[in-house]
């Protein structure tokens, strides 16, 4: 095993003898002599009896084979490749695989030592264990041809490794003075699954000639035989596959030890249970008995065997189980026994179908298999009434009748009941003939007699009576028209006693339904079935003139008026459809009557139910009477009647067509003309909802009332009721999908938004009648979109006045702000708003950015209109956007979040618009800007209005900046010819009118322009023109627009790598200091950019001498004592300027001595000036926004999983919906790991206004047994410490579905009460099951409560070794946490005493509050955060408390403050120290200056000191 040894023979992980498998722990230990001495402690650790320490000790030797190389020793691997661990288990399969991956060919020789074991652990039931073996084989045979070669050499050998495995017994696997009888069974379970695995596969894939003797051996071991009796089903499901692969490949090795087999599956298997195993069992009994029927033995049948193993179910194999027994019972040897012995049988299999675990579909094929058992062994037999009685009636009567007292198992469908009785009717002798027709006599009886029997009217359980008798009646006839059907029913004696009872049936309920009115309407459903299943029964015997007599008028009366109408007429259609006439007859007549009925409920009733017949539309058209009807319903429902009767009415005569055409204009109109009024809107809406679903063509068929209904609509949709307003927006939708010929979405568009006022409609509605109208071609692009002169001309306003120089520090733009002239006198513009707070340029940006966003095309416009638009977009764009930085209130958008939103939303729209144009357009790196693409005639159009100083100049130019950068993000750089390019257009000269189109270069193109010459001969040029200003003033106005340019064009540049020589630099650093001299000179503009210009010189010049260093320090202190005399807009840039000025210079690697000095000296007043500019007034700022969860992931915790959906064995396959829903609930408990304690607050109240926590765990408590009392048990199920604190998607991924949906729950568990324990507990004390209580309580008391409290304990030990002062005047917490008691003491340092606080943690913490001793109970918090709210509240006491000038304390003997003050020298003292110091003096004077101190109030004993 390990690198370099050459002691093979003496042990190790190497040798092997031939004589044992090295399974068993009595196998001796290796000789250690061959070991090196580096690994001899693992290898010996090996031996150990922990399987942790073998687990490191395995890791160890891995490490050392993978670092050193060299042959291995592979002895102890058989034994390690069985261990109790599944890691240990693992680790030996992969230290194989390396061992031979580094000896190659030299372990050939070992191969027999290790291949049984090895190819043993390709079927380790641990996946991982499994997958280390198969992935370790799997890399040296990587053909076809190796594997067969691999298989073939190895076969013999590994077939003796499975004989010797299948010899082992727990005693000799494992050492029962130190192994549980659980781990010993599991280990001894798990070796003869892999050797009869083993053995399998090799009869499979090996050559059997050569494998005959091996499996001879193999078969004489004894203890296989006894393996159907194992307790673990994957031993015996292996068996019985290992016996049925070797009766269909080499049957003879069998015969002898037929006995032997009979033995072990005819006898053992059927007395033992075989969950999970009882397919396999079936199936190689079925291939047993094909071949060896004698297997079964000639003293009992068969079936006398059997009855014991079928009365246990499928136990687990579901409708497989019934087929396989279907098989076998089919090849049994005798097929003639006793009718008890049938009997019997078939008792057993109603046992086994009953068992509660019986899935739905396997009961139907029990059932199958059932009637197969009549079919099989009783066609020969006579059979009695008792017979029948007990093994067929009583069945029976449970599927027609069933009883839930009952045990017997109800058929669910007829088929195989129908089965069952035709089999038996086959019989020719009398006895049985008379039994199947008596007892079908009796059915019959019993159904008239509960028939007749049901309740009336008056009980108070007639309904449910009624309904009942219904049912049956469903199921007898399903059941008769089953046997009915059958090709040869008319030839037994079946068919005629059906016939029979059913006809005596059918007259009973006709005779009850006359008698009593026709109230039982449990009779008119069953004559609804027969009618539905027989109709031809119902033919034979004129069920239609007994039902309707025509000479009887007032039985429609009767029949309209009662319960009995809708089972009475629901096949009335189909019964008469020999006669048409008759059938309108009865159906017009039926109409009149309900017409007449004196309660106008009953009538409404009665017309719907006669309407909803498929083919009376006709007839009900031509009744003027029934029209009129239909309209005054109508008018009814849209004005607010009877809203559930009336809608059913309405519903019907529009899907069953019986509204003429004039009927139907007269109802729209009435609709129409209802919505307009404010008393029936709701109503009406209702009603055009109805008509809009089922035949909406009913409003568009007239052009007016249809202009006339969209009007009304939109108008609804800008109403506050928020749920009519979202029902009208519906109804549009709707609306439009049957399209009138006049289409008026144009003048909408044009009219709302041309005008902006609360009553105007929404942009997002606009959008969406936009994008419906250019859907349906019925509207040309040009016209959806806003008017660019009424855009441009809305805007205008905005544009008079120079942005807030504040701007300055957000935007790229930088200084150019400064340069902005604007109007000086204009007044801020009140532009007209919608709701929201848009104006009317907001408004028609935003729904631009939306319809281009929604996919609809530019280049479907004239060229002009769309370079004017994508313009005026950008343009909008930029003042949004500076208005978004600047938190203004008045802008484009009105102030408040919900504007800040919609303006974010309008960027993010317009950005992502003007991206999808550029990619349009193509690649840019060969454009000359001279082509006719959209963007390149853009670049042109803004070029030429960014000319001047004005601010639609410097919007045009901001806004070309920002087109740059998209650009140059889009194609990683920029174009080819732009050097020709800035040449040509000349803009890098800086000319007066066009410094602000210099500045959207420079800034758009950035980093791009480093290595550009005309950028750096600009540069040169600002550089050298600096000296040449003597000031920043009036008296030299280029001074300031070169001082920008020279700042935007020195960003270009790295620090410290403007190309400009040094001497020039340092000449501006000269002229700049000059200008600070004189701070009182330079304007909050020309100060912002000196010192940035200062700064970015610095780099370059900071080797430099002279007092420049310390002209700049005074200024920047100079400024920040000068800021609270300027308005914020004005102080805010050059504060920023010069704070990064002075971090510049403070940052400066090896100073020189200058610069060095001028900080040191400057030190103090530098310090003074930033405390000062720290009490500069600010700016009123809004309160913390509240955090939030995101709506995408609240909205997954939405579609919460119900457990009563899914079966057990859905759940146990964790659908995709359930795995949806809990992963949606870990990344919110992600959020929660990441987000302070406020911002945890709020994400829980997210959760609880939502309620999303009550799914959740309801799902939980039912999925894991707590809502039934029977909690999983997390030890039994494997689940540690570490389970419950993670979760690893790639590990679960690998466990059966089941277990990695329990993992996850037990994981989100763990996390409720780790970040939101309050919500919890608000759940269990609502929670109104005791039993789910107690249960959750408990078992979160045994597995979780202990981590929780845990993990709290270390969060304070943690907290408190790195907890900081908040001030000087706090101290720390003096905390001392003992783990095992739970609790936590705490102590604040007041003079040389403290406050101190014991908190206890209960061991149902976090369900119960942590108790704090001596003080109060707190609520459901973070233990840390208690303490730091412990010190805060101390220490906020303390601060600003002055010692007592007595006894020279801040907290006296009592707990109380100094309260009490001299009003001369205004010290304070304690009242108690005061009481002490006037009876000690005699006197009521201040101890300190002597002036009397007024009365104090009447001495207490609480005052007192306690040595008093």
């Amino acid at each position: 095993m390990f690198p370099g040894s050459k002691a093979a023979h003496g042990g190790g992980f190497g040798s092997f003898r031939s004589s044992s498998t090295s399974l068993s722990y009595l196998t001796p230990p290796p000789d250690f002599s061959g070991i090196p001495q580096e690994a001899v402690v693992a290898y010996k650790n090996l031996m150990k009896k922990a399987s942790t320490t073998k687990e490191k000790a395995l890791q160890d030797i891995l490490a050392y084979v993978q670092g050193l190389g060299g042959e291995g020793r592979v002895d102890l691997y058989p034994r390690l490749s069985i261990d109790d661990s599944a890691r240990v288990r693992e680790l030996s399969h992969q230290l194989l695989f390396h061992l031979l991956n580094l000896a190659k060919k030299r372990m050939a020789k070992k191969l027999p030592a290790f291949v049984g074991p090895w190819l043993a652990g390709t079927f380790d039931r641990d996946k991982r264990a499994l997958k280390a073996a198969a992935d370790g084989l799997a890399a040296f045979l990587q053909t076809k041809e190796k594997e067969e070669a691999f298989w073939k050499a190895v076969q013999t050998r590994a077939l003796e490794f499975a004989t010797e495995a299948i010899k082992e017994t727990p005693d000799t696997l494992s050492d029962e003075r130190s192994t549980t009888k659980q781990d010993s069974d599991a280990k001894y379970y798990r070796v003869v699954g892999a050797s009869l695995s083993l053995a399998l596969n090799l009869m499979r894939r090996g050559d059997i000639t050569a494998l005959q003797d091996g499996l001879t051996n193999y078969l004489e071991v004894d203890s296989l035989w006894t393996l159907p009796k194992a307790d673990d089903a994957f031993v015996r499901r292996a068996f019985y596959q290992f016996l049925n692969t070797l009766l269909e490949i080499m049957p003879d090795r069998l015969e002898p030890r037929l006995q032997q087999i009979g033995k072990a599956l005819v006898a053992d298997s059927m007395k033992k249970g075989q969950l999970s195993s009882a397919n396999d069992l079936l199936k190689v009994l079925t291939t047993l008995t094909k071949r060896y029927p004698q297997v079964w033995g000639t003293q009992k049948h068969p079936l006398q065997r059997l009855q014991q193993f079928v009365a246990q179910g499928s136990q687990g194999g579901a409708e497989e189980y019934w087929q396989s027994l279907d098989q076998l019972l089919q090849v049994l040897p005798e097929k003639t026994p006793s009718p008890e012995v049938v009997s019997t049988f078939l008792s057993s299999m109603r046992k086994g179908i009953a068992d509660r675990l019986e899935t739905r579909p396997g009961r139907y094929q029990a059932f199958r298999s059932y009637a197969l058992v009549f079919r099989l062994f009783l066609h020969q037999l006579p059979l009695s009434t008792t017979f029948l009685e007990d093994n067929l009636s009583s069945l029976t009567r449970q599927h027609l009748h069933p009883t839930p007292d009952s045990s017997l198992p109800s058929f669910q469908r007829p088929e195989s009941l129908a089965d069952a009785w035709m089999a038996i009717a086959q019989h020719s002798d009398d006895e049985t003939r008379r039994a199947v027709t008596e007892e079908w006599h009796k059915l019959g009886g019993a159904l008239l007699s509960r028939m007749s029997n049901s309740l009336p009217e008056v009980s108070e359980g007639y309904r449910k009576s009624q309904e009942a008798i219904g049912s049956e009646g469903e199921r007898w006839f399903a059941l008769a028209a089953n046997v009915l059907s059958r090709k040869d029913a008319e030839q037994t004696l079946l068919c005629e006693a059906v016939t029979r009872t059913s006809a005596d049936v059918l007259r009973g309920a006709l005779d009850l339904l006359t008698r009593r009115n026709f109230k039982p309407f449990g009779a008119a459903a069953v004559i609804r079935s027969a009618i539905r299943h027989c109709p031809q029964l119902c033919a034979d015997h004129d069920l239609l003139a007994s039902l309707f007599p025509p000479d009887q008028p007032e039985v429609y009366g009767i029949i309209v008026g009662s319960p009995s109408l809708p089972y009475l007429v629901s096949g009335l259609d189909s019964i008469s459809k020999g006669s048409r006439s008759q059938f309108e007859k009865i159906w017009v007549s039926l109409v009149e009557a309900a017409l007449h009925l004196p309660d106008r409920s009953s009538t409404i009733s009665s017309v719907r139910v006669l309407v909803e017949i498929s083919s009376v539309a006709t007839y009900a058209r031509q009744l003027a009477a029934l029209q009129t009807f239909f309209m005054t319903v109508w008018k009814e429902y849209a004005d607010g009647g009877n809203q559930l009767e009336l809608r059913d009415l309405c519903e019907a005569t529009l899907s069953y067509d019986a509204l003429t055409e004039k009927s139907s204009d007269a109802v729209a109109t009435d609709i129409v003309a209802s919505l307009e009024e404010s008393e029936t809107t709701t109503s009406a809406i209702i009603a055009l909802e109805l008509i809009l679903k089922k035949q909406p063509e009913l409003l568009s068929a007239n052009d007016d009332l249809h202009v006339r209904l969209v009007t009304i609509l939109l108008a609804l949709t800008e109403l506050s009721d928020a749920r009519l307003s979202e029902k009208a927006k519906s109804l549009r939708l709707l609306l439009d999908e049957k399209p009138s010929r006049q289409n008026p979405v144009t003048k909408i568009l044009e009219k709302h938004l041309g005008e902006a006022s609360p009553s105007s409609l929404e942009v997002d509605t606009l959008v969406q009648q936009a994008l419906a109208a250019l859907e349906s071609g019925s509207v040309p692009a040009e016209d959806i979109f806003p008017s660019s002169t009424a855009w441009l001309d809305e805007l205008s306003p905005f544009l008079t006045r120079a942005p807030a120089a504040s701007l300055s520090l957000t935007s790229r733009m930088g200084g150019a702000y400064f340069l902005v002239q604007g109007n000086p006198n204009a007044k801020p513009p009140i532009p007209s708003r919608d709701s929201i707070g848009r104006s009317i340029p907001a408004r028609m940006a935003l729904f631009t950015a939306k319809l281009l966003s929604a996919g609809v095309q530019l280049s479907s416009v004239p060229p002009e209109f769309r370079l004017e638009l994508v313009y005026l977009l950008c343009l909008t764009e930029s003042i949004a956007a500076d208005q978004l930085s600047a938190a203004q209130a008045e802008g484009l958008w009105a102030g408040g979040p919900e504007s800040e939103s919609d303006v974010q939303e309008f960027l993010d729209l317009k950005s992502a618009a003007v991206r999808a144009i550029i990619h349009d357009c193509g690649d840019w790196k060969d454009w000359d800007m001279s082509g006719d693409s959209l963007v390149e005639r853009l670049i042109n159009f803004m070029l030429h209005e960014a000319i001047g100083l004005s601010p639609a100049a410097f919007y045009a130019a901001k806004s070309l900046s920002s087109i740059f950068q998209t650009l140059i993000q889009a194609h990683d750089g920029a174009p080819r010819r732009l050097e020709d390019w800035l040449l040509k257009l000349g803009i890098m000269k800086a000319a007066p009118n066009t410094g602000l189109v210099t500045a959207a270069f420079l800034t758009g193109f950035g980093e791009a322009l480093a290595s550009s010459k005309v950028t750096a001969t600009l540069c040169a040029r600002l550089i050298s023109e600096m000296p040449g200003f003597a000031g920043v003033s009036d008296r030299f106005p280029r001074a300031l627009p070169s001082l920008v340019l020279l700042n935007l064009c020195m960003d270009v540049y790295e620090a410290g790598a403007v190309p400009v020589e040094t001497r020039k630099q340092v000449l501006a650093l000269q002229q700049f200091t000059r200008w600070v001299d004189s701070p009182e000179e330079l304007g909050y503009q020309a100060a912002t950019e000196t010192c940035k210009a200062i700064a970015r010189l610095l780099p370059g010049t900071k080797d430099t001498y002279g007092p420049y260093w310390e002209q700049a320090i005074k200024y920047c202190v100079w400024l920040w004592n000068k800021a609270a005399e300027d308005r914020p807009n004005e102080r805010m840039p050059y504060i920023y300027a010069s704070v990064k000025l002075m971090q510049a210079l403070h940052a400066v690697e090896e100073p020189n001595d200058d610069l060095e000095e001028a900080l040191a000296s400057h030190r103090e007043a530098e310090t003074s000036a930033l405390i000062a500019l720290l009490g500069t007034p600010q700016e009123a700022t809004g309160s913390l926004p509240t955090a939030n969860l995101p709506d995408e992931l609240l909205s997954l915790l939405l579609n919460a999983p119900d457990s009563d959906d899914y079966t057990d064995e859905d759940l146990a396959q964790f659908p995709v919906a359930i795995r949806s829903y809990l992963l949606a609930w870990h990344l919110v408990f992600d959020a929660y790991s990441k987000a302070s304690f406020r911002v945890r607050n709020d994400y829980t109240d997210n959760l609880k206004s939502g309620k999303h926590l009550d799914p959740l765990l309801r799902f939980l408590v039912d999925v894991l047994g707590h809502a039934l009392a029977r909690a999983l048990d997390l030890d039994r199920e494997g689940f540690t410490a570490e389970h419950i604190r993670s979760y690893s998607i790639d590990l679960a991924d690998s466990e059966p579905a089941e277990r990695d949906m329990n993992w996850l729950l037990i994981h989100l568990f763990y996390l409720i009460l780790k970040y939101i324990p309050g919500l919890f507990k608000m759940w269990y004390l609502d929670c109104p099951s005791k039993q789910t209580k107690n249960t959750i309580q408990s078992w979160m008391e045994r597995f979780f409560s202990p981590l929780i409290i845990a993990d709290a304990l270390d969060e304070v030990v943690e907290w408190s070794s790195s907890q900081e002062a908040g001030d000087g005047e706090t101290e720390e917490v003096i905390v001392k946490v003992s783990k095992t008691s739970r609790e936590i003491t705490a102590g604040y340092p007041v003079d040389d005493d403290a406050a101190t606080i014991s908190l206890h943690v209960p061991k149902s913490y976090p369900l119960d509050p942590v108790d704090v001793v001596s003080v109060k109970r707190v609520a459901n918090c973070s233990l840390v955060d208690g303490l730091m709210a412990f010190r805060r509240n101390i220490s906020l006491a303390l601060k600003g408390q002055e010692e007592c000038a007595i006894c020279y304390s801040i907290i006296a003997q009592d707990k109380t403050l100094p309260d009490k003050r001299c009003g001369t020298c205004n010290h304070f003292f304690h009242r108690v120290c005061l009481y002490k110091w006037f009876q000690n003096s005699g006197r009521n004077t201040c101890p300190l200056c002597r002036n009397a101190i007024d009365y104090l109030g009447s001495d207490t004993k609480r005052r007192r000191p306690e040595h008093e």
